[in-house]
């Protein structure tokens, strides 16, 4: 019989695969797949693929714009706490 008083289990591994994202290829992937659906689809069905695209770019600069002044007012806020502070 075996006695083990100081019973060590190894530590659990971690299994880390990184995944790199590449925004510019997903955007010429999305235009190519646009493109070649373009050449089979309807008229009403490129300008409905159309209009999603521009909806999509809209969002995503009215997106950044808000974050632009989401960050500008934070900025303004914490000046205005620290300016509070410091000359009570």
């Amino acid at each position: 019989m075996k006695l083990i008083f100081f019973n060590n289990p190894k530590p659990k591994q971690f299994q880390y695969k990184p995944r790199f994202y590449n925004a510019q290829k997903e955007v010429l992937e999305q235009r190519i797949k646009e493109h070649e659906l373009s050449q089979e689809q309807s008229e009403g069905e490129r300008i409905r693929m159309k209009m999603h695209t521009d909806w999509e770019r809209q969002r995503v600069k009215r997106e950044t714009k808000h974050k632009t002044w989401r960050s500008l007012l934070i900025l303004i806020a914490l000046a205005a706490m620290i300016f509070y502070i410091m000359f009570r």
